[in-house]
């Protein structure tokens, strides 16, 4: 994994993950023809959830893992964007304490589960946001990502001074 951390409803989650399983679903459409058998088809396949442990360390890890200790409990979708792998619409199904408790220090295992277009959502793609990484500005990411200064700025409204980017929400590219 690259050192791009991990991120859920606004929360990054340094240091994260430290181990994952992705499990891939195929959704399987079947048919009857005019001679009475049954016919399969490949309808669609993609990730349908996403599991791990993690770490989180620092003065504030208590509070992060409180944050999504909150988000788990509302079973609304945020933006989870995982590195290397994409950004999505999913729900935090699961979220547990692993290891006792230490002084700055959480080890914890999560479950995330994609929401897919069935529950009126659309999957976000990896280039649909892009994540700034500190000091970064909205000059830096119209460079990197080809996209003039006055087109982000149209896409982000919420964005109010273009020097400086909240590193914890994404940049709307389209």
């Amino acid at each position: 994994m690259s050192n791009v951390n991990m991120r859920f409803g606004g929360v990054s989650l340094s240091h994260n993950p430290k181990t994952l399983k992705i499990i891939r679903s195929k959704n399987i459409a079947s048919f009857n023809l005019s001679d009475g058998q049954n016919r399969f088809s490949h309808a669609a396949e993609g990730i349908s959830k996403i599991s791990g442990t993690g770490e989180l360390y620092g003065e504030n890890c208590f509070q992060t893992y409180e944050k999504l200790l909150r988000a788990s409990c509302k079973y609304v979708p945020y933006v989870l964007s995982v590195p290397e792998l994409g950004v999505f619409f999913a729900v935090l199904s699961d979220l547990s304490i692993n290891a006792e408790p230490k002084s700055n220090f959480l080890s914890v295992a999560f479950t995330f589960r994609i929401v897919d277009g069935d529950n009126n959502c659309e999957k976000i793609f990896p280039q649909r946001y892009y994540f700034p990484q500190a000091n970064e500005n909205l000059w830096d990411v119209s460079y990197k990502t080809g996209i003039n200064i006055e087109k982000l700025t149209e896409l982000n409204p919420d964005i109010k001074d273009i020097r400086e980017l909240d590193i914890e929400n994404g940049v709307r590219l389209y």
